[in-house]
């Protein structure tokens, strides 16, 4: 069982880039410095922490809050920001380089393959029916959207579990997410944990680190590392 983003698809770098383009553009309008740089990460991880990744509700706490704290943002600005900001969800990303070959090895051995995604349901369906992902996974089959307005925790992973009708014991995880798949699949008891250390996907708002994982789970830098552990 995979996680989507970070893991399977590269999505941070395109995030870069709208949050780049918005960061500049506020800096064109105001008389914001590179102070905005830092502090836009900061609101962004605060937003994370208390609206999720819900796209409508997470980038208006983001732009909120820096309108608190620095004179220029006005309403007309904030929608500008935001619509910057949406672009990134009408991008389609790039698969990781060894993704299919690794795919490809599970499924002609016969394991099962399922994803499960913090992400709205429609960019889902998107990621995968534009990317060679939609050779492996449809959605409402195989591939699973958690509730994007609550965490990506425990109770997610369980109800994409029971969704998918299989065990935990004989399940593995992989995702790139230390406390949005990493720790939930070891308080839940999935039986095999692989946490992808690709070194692009460490996001201060996810809280990345591998210092902070549970015992037993097995760290990679891409997903080719894990095929001998199925053969």
């Amino acid at each position: 069982m995979f996680d989507l983003d970070g893991t399977l698809l590269p999505v941070r770098e395109i995030f870069d880039g709208t949050i780049g383009r918005t960061k500049d553009y506020l800096k064109s309008v105001t008389d914001l410095d590179d102070e905005l740089d830092n502090r836009f990460e900061d609101a962004l991880a605060a937003a994370h922490r208390a609206v999720s990744v819900n796209p409508d509700k997470l980038w208006r706490h983001v732009l909120n809050t820096l309108a608190r704290e620095y004179s220029g943002i006005d309403e007309s600005r904030i929608a500008n920001s935001i619509g910057i900001l949406m672009q990134a969800y009408t991008q389609i990303p790039r698969v990781y380089p060894e993704v299919v070959d690794t795919l490809n090895k599970f499924r002609s051995q016969g394991y099962g393959l399922w994803l499960v995604s913090h992400k709205l349901k429609s960019w889902l369906r998107s990621n995968l029916e534009n990317t060679a992902l939609g050779n492996f996974f449809e959605t409402g089959k195989n591939a699973y959207a958690t509730d994007v307005d609550r965490p990506k925790d425990e109770i997610a992973w369980l109800e994409a579990f029971g969704y998918f009708g299989i065990g935990l014991q004989e399940s593995a995880v992989t995702g790139d997410g230390v406390f949005q798949d990493i720790w939930p699949a070891y308080k839940i008891k999935v039986g095999r944990i692989y946490y992808v250390s690709r070194g692009d996907n460490n996001w201060k708002i996810f809280g990345n680190s591998s210092n902070e994982l549970p015992p037993g789970v097995k760290t990679i830098k891409n997903l080719t590392e894990m095929e001998s552990d199925f053969e």
